[in-house]
């Protein structure tokens, strides 16, 4: 694994700002391929103590990312 400092980098996918979805314009970085499992997440705010759910981020790269899980809870 690389260390340093996290260069801004432009995640590329259905979910990804930019494309197709309501997230901040593209960035003018280069555009690095990182897949997403599962695709969607369901949280239950009913359910704080029920299973656990884990993200995965594959990144073929290798280059450093930085990133942000987003929430449109109210």
């Amino acid at each position: 694994m690389r260390r340093g400092a996290p260069q801004d980098q432009e995640l590329v996918g259905p979910g990804a700002p930019g494309r197709g979805s309501r997230g901040s314009p593209p960035s003018s970085g280069p555009v690095v391929p990182v897949l997403v499992f599962p695709p969607d997440l369901v949280f239950r705010a009913d359910q704080r103590s029920g299973p656990r759910q884990l993200l995965t981020l594959y990144n073929p790269t290798g280059t450093a990312l930085r990133f942000r899980v987003l929430c449109t809870a109210p």
